[in-house]
């Protein structure tokens, strides 16, 4: 009876293991096919998915290569975003101005508009000799391109005294760059969303996932 038993159950475990190699080398298939089919590199891409997000967001034409940027007068209760298009208090014309470029850590997700990166480095300068005013350019999502895209176009209609960029580990800067017949181009996975179980497991899982797999950013 045991030799049965033992039989049984490594027989069944055989079977277990050989379905889900079965499975690993269809789905390693299927995204080597994938790759075929369009060798164009995806790139993870910050994507307007929550309430807040579609408050404050406002997505621009696919053309456009900085692909959103912020609502001019959205107003959530723990932030503002002005009439020039980034968070904070109306632009003082009378004051020097520090631009403040950056990503999610800038713009102070979570945080009121007086306690962000950039407002307490003005209330620093508040004691000192001349007063500025620091603008907070920081965009959640954004990568150290885009942040330098906004930047330009906020050039248009400000002349700051000053640059600062707000760097953080993943705004690395091809990020949103892919090679296309000896070109650089941008790409950007538009209709990605992140997935709740992978995300709970690991972020940084979800991330590589949505930047390396074609099958992941189709599921």
């Amino acid at each position: 009876m045991p030799d049965f038993c033992n039989r049984f159950f490594h027989s069944r475990s055989a079977s277990i293991l050989l379905a889900l190699a079965s499975v690993l080398m269809t789905l390693i298939a299927v995204e080597l096919l994938l790759h075929y089919l369009d060798p164009t590199k995806y790139r993870y891409c910050f994507t307007v998915t929550t309430p807040y997000e579609t408050a404050i967001y406002r997505v621009l034409p696919r053309e456009d290569p900085l692909r959103f940027d912020l609502l001019p007068g959205a107003k959530l209760f723990w932030c503002s975003i002005n009439d020039h298009g980034f968070r904070g208090h109306p632009v003082r014309e009378n004051l020097r101005k520090i631009a403040f470029i950056g990503d999610s850590v800038v713009f102070g997700v979570g945080l009121n508009d007086e306690e962000t990166l950039p407002y307490r480095l003005q209330e620093y300068f508040a004691s000192s000799e001349e007063i500025f005013q620091v603008l907070n350019f920081g965009v959640p999502g954004y990568n150290t391109e885009q942040a330098s895209l906004f930047l330009e176009r906020q050039l248009e209609k400000l002349t700051p005294d000053m640059i600062i960029l707000g760097y953080t580990l993943n705004d690395d800067l091809d990020s949103c760059l892919v090679e296309i017949d000896g070109e650089a181009r941008r790409y950007y996975a538009v209709n990605y969303k992140p997935s709740p179980v992978v995300t709970r497991l690991s972020p940084v899982l979800d991330i590589w996932l949505a930047r390396n797999s074609r099958l992941y950013l189709k599921r």
